[in-house]
């Protein structure tokens, strides 16, 4: 059931305390008087009445436990204690037990002062325990058989990259505050936003919060290209699917790269995701990209002004100094760095000075920690060399990219900067790579530059992994990416030699400006040479859908493109910095005669798989103006008109259905009448009353804005026959019941969190030990 091996020993050590100082009714304290000293925990440092020692050998065998113990009887008989308790992470049968205790039995009332990993599991089991179990999620969250299932498909996450980097980091990630609340807050709500400044922890925070459902048997669905109506598209219909969204940087990597259209995509997800109880939706973003989003667009920022969606800012000032000092542990010891290195730092405590600092950031001490970058150093450096990275951050890559790369290594890095801000197929890079140097008359035939670069940069640049026997390419670290960004902006010969070796979209889009970009592409179009560009994915048709269809763009060679692939539309298309829906395209069509004409649409429409798809998607509003524009250019096709009409009723039907109430009442100023009423269970009959006359607006006010919507897209429908068939579907829908509970919810929230805190409660106690002192106190564990 928990999987103590997934435990450092800082962290199995804080557990014991934890469940100790519980079991036995004290405030254990850390006892750090010097490496080996024989105590990790007591309650006294004075009277040393009770004394644990904590042994974390839940890999090794019994007999290396017990050759460890009688190394500490000595030190026992120095220290005398009253009590004496030893607590190990492995499972002991009872003659491992007997001969523990025949070591300490003048310090043991019996083998009970013996605490085994049963023992430990069947604490963690009692109610009372909860909270100590949620501190320590690595225990319950990836045990060796669910890592297991997971890659073998049968716990279902659709993204091989996703399960590469819980793979790589589960074991040295650190459960901070920041991230034990934002898995309540998840737990209470189903959403959450992250957010912070660059490498404070947002990303992995966001993964591990994902990766924590899997064990209860979610699908996991993630996407780092800010594409909801992507994700939307994976979505179960069948609403009793568990399914955890995760967006990654979902309002741009670096910059403020939400299209038109894309803040409404996002607030209908997340509207989506409440009222579908087995969803989950997990956002994270940079701060300063948030505030820009909330500056530029209205509607976004009242979305969160209205707490839709409960923010959680990851910051250096919400990660305690142990928390710290943990993390920047856990980085040493993953990267191996070799003892003189480590025992430099620990020296006079120097690694106070770096976990002190006021640029502290995990992402600089991982890059600090990478062996490439120090090993050509004294380890008397090694201090100074992270405190200069420390006190510039800015210069964490520019000497690597000014001082360190090629010529060519430079042109390797744009090149997948240029295509991508996460990864890439490493095939697409080899031959965007391979046209710049031919491009630019670099290289020789003789060569493999490409091997060799890619040879050169990876594990210190770049990070290689498989996705389904593809092989795919991305930085090794985000901030790589922000250097590029930066230094390019500033850069105009570099800039430029990027954009004239462009063979994708992608690559336009992001290497211009939007407006320039589209200007470019819309001029392709025009000419013909928009055919010589590719895509990653499927921009090349909904660019050319597009641009043809807001520019009137008639060329033979487009005919055959537009006649074979509208059903292959996606439902949103994307251009530039706009955001238009399929339905939108589709009509622009039957409205401009000429591309009407000159693209045969009509045989289009009369494709039955192509009604089908495109009206399956299609809410009241776009059936109705399509409804419109049918009869406005008297377009013959009756079963699409039918069609049509019958699927008008049922898409109102369902929109009534997902009315939020308590937000439609919030919306109106419902509730205002309702405070001079309080409490809701006295004045019943005046409270009857109210209720039955609020009912009675909320109807009217629906049918209302639907009727004024609609009749702005067509003034041609029987509206007094589907007024009436709104109401009934307003009172089929929104009942008086419906109206209290929304009541009830409204003025008797429930609270944040399903448990409450006990100050009272026994845990351990630092006491006036630093803690940072114990958590580096610990040698590092070589690999062998």
């Amino acid at each position: 059931m928990y999987d103590f091996t997934n435990l450092s020993d800082v962290e199995f050590e804080r557990l014991s305390a934890d469940i100790l100082s519980r079991k036995l009714g004290v405030k254990l304290r850390y006892f750090a008087p010097g490496r080996d000293g024989g105590i990790d925990l007591l309650d006294d440092a004075v009277q040393k009445n009770i004394v644990v020692q904590v042994k974390h050998y839940a890999k090794s065998s019994f007999n290396s436990l017990l050759t460890s113990l009688k190394k500490e009887v000595a030190k026992v008989k120095v220290i005398n204690p009253k009590h004496y308790y030893i607590c190990v992470s492995q499972e002991l049968t009872a003659l491992n037990i007997n001969e523990i205790y025949n070591l300490f039995k003048e310090y043991m009332k019996d083998s009970s002062h013996i605490i085994t990993r049963s023992e430990l599991v069947e604490s963690l089991n009692e109610d009372g325990n909860q909270d100590i179990l949620r501190k320590n999620f690595k225990l319950w969250l990836l045990s060796d058989k669910l890592l297991k299932d997971i890659f073998n498909n049968q716990v279902f996450i659709d993204s091989e990259v996703l399960l590469d980097d819980i793979n790589e980091d589960f074991n040295y990630f650190v459960q901070t505050a920041v991230f034990t609340e934002a898995l309540e807050t998840i737990k209470k709500h189903r959403m959450l936003m992250l957010y912070g400044a660059p490498g404070v922890g947002k990303s992995i925070n966001s993964k591990m919060l994902a990766a924590t459902f899997a064990k209860e048997d979610y699908i996991i669905r993630y996407t780092t290209d800010g594409q909801v109506s992507n994700i939307k598209s994976v979505l179960s219909e069948n609403p009793d699917v568990k399914e955890v969204i995760l967006l990654d940087d979902c309002l741009g990597q670096y910059y403020f790269n939400l299209k038109s259209g894309q803040d409404r995509e996002l607030i209908s997800l997340i509207k989506y995701i409440k009222h579908h109880k087995n969803k989950i939706l997990i956002l994270n973003t940079r701060v300063t990209i948030l505030n820009e989003a909330k500056r530029a667009r209205f509607e976004f920022r009242d979305f969160l002004d209205q707490e839709r969606i409960h923010l959680k800012s990851t910051d250096m000032e919400s990660i305690s100094r142990s928390e710290k000092a943990e993390i920047f542990y856990n980085h040493l010891s993953r990267n191996q760095v070799p003892k003189p290195y480590f025992e430099a730092l620990r020296n006079d405590k120097k690694y106070t000075h770096i976990i002190n600092h006021k640029n502290y950031n995990p992402r600089i001490m991982e890059f600090v920690t990478q062996k490439h970058r120090y090993i050509n150093l004294n380890p008397d450096d090694f201090f100074g060399y992270i405190l200069s990275n420390l006190k510039d951050p800015r210069e964490v890559w520019a000497d690597e990219f000014d001082e360190r790369l090629e010529e060519i290594d430079r042109i390797f890095m744009h090149t997948l900067f240029s295509l991508t801000n996460t990864f890439t197929d490493i095939d697409i890079l080899k031959e965007c790579f391979i046209f710049r140097l031919k491009n630019e008359g670099r290289g020789q035939s003789t060569i493999d530059y490409f091997s060799v670069v890619k040879t050169r940069l990876t594990k210190s640049l770049v990070k290689i992994f498989d996705v389904n026997g593809s092989q795919k390419i991305g930085v090794f670290n985000p901030s790589i990416n922000d250097y590029m960004d930066s230094h390019l902006r500033s850069n105009t010969i570099g800039l430029n030699a990027i954009k004239d070796s462009i063979l994708y979209i992608e690559q336009l889009e992001k290497m211009y400006e939007p407006k320039e970009a589209a200007e470019i592409l819309i001029n392709k179009l025009k000419t013909g040479e928009y055919l010589n560009l590719m895509s990653l994915v499927n921009k090349k048709f909904e660019y050319l859908y597009f641009g043809i269809a807001t520019n009137t763009i008639l060329k033979d060679e487009y005919k055959t493109i537009i006649k074979s692939n509208f059903i292959k539309l996606n439902e949103s298309l994307s251009f530039s910095n706009n955001t238009i829906k399929k339905a939108e395209i589709v009509i622009k069509f039957l409205e401009d005669k000429h591309l009407f004409e000159f693209y045969d649409i009509g045989e289009s429409l009369n494709d039955t798989d192509f009604v089908s798809d495109f009206i399956t998607n299609l809410d009241f509003k776009g059936i109705t103006r399509l409804l419109y524009v049918i009869k406005k250019e008297e377009i013959l096709i009756p079963e699409l008109i039918e069609r049509l009409n019958e699927d008008l009723l049922d898409e109102l039907n369902a929109y009534i259905s997902d009315i939020d109430v308590g937000e439609y009442i919030e919306s109106i100023d419902g509730y205002d009448t309702f405070y001079d009423l309080m409490p809701l269970e006295e004045n019943t009959d005046k409270i009857d009353k109210a209720i039955k006359l609020l009912f009675s607006d909320i109807q009217m006010d629906i049918k209302k804005s639907l009727i004024e919507e609609m009749y702005q897209l067509d003034k041609t429908l029987d509206y007094e026959k589907l007024s009436k068939q709104i109401e009934d579907m307003v009172e089929e829908s929104i009942s008086e019941d419906t109206i209290f509970g929304a009541l009830e919810i409204h003025f008797y929230p429930e609270p944040d969190f399903d448990y409450e805190y006990d100050d009272d409660r026994r845990g351990y106690d630092s006491g006036n030990i630093d803690v940072a002192y114990v958590i580096f106190n610990r040698d590092i564990v070589y690999d062998e």
